[in-house]
């Protein structure tokens, strides 16, 4: 989710006029569709390799299932890893391209 709420802040600033210009409600629709996708992908890779094991009783406890996903792959748990870091990515450079693009504005104020 942070990943596509930073995608869509860098978009905005990257091309102020291409934004402003379109159709907000397939844009809404797009991201929405986009959100659904990947939350049913992130329930789906973190639950079928439960139905894997029917021996095993996992308890509703997220960090239960954190443990038992990390013990059958491994990656897995380096997963919100990596979602955090382009994240914190993404709004590195939205900060960088407001400091540039609002800076010039802002100094006719005097507030930089």
């Amino acid at each position: 989710m942070y990943i596509l709420m930073g995608s869509d802040r860098l978009f905005a600033i990257a091309f102020p006029i291409f934004y402003k210009n379109l159709n907000k409600k397939s844009y809404i629709i797009i991201h929405l569709a986009t959100l659904f996708i990947f939350d049913i992908t992130i329930f789906l890779y973190g639950i079928l390799p439960i139905f894997e094991y029917k021996n095993i009783l996992v308890t509703g406890n997220p960090l239960d299932h954190t443990l038992f996903l990390s013990s059958i792959n491994p990656i897995a748990s380096v997963v919100p890893l990596i979602i955090f870091v382009i994240s914190a990515l993404i709004y590195l450079i939205i900060a960088i391209l407001t400091k540039y693009k609002a800076g010039s504005f802002f100094k006719q104020f005097g507030h930089f």
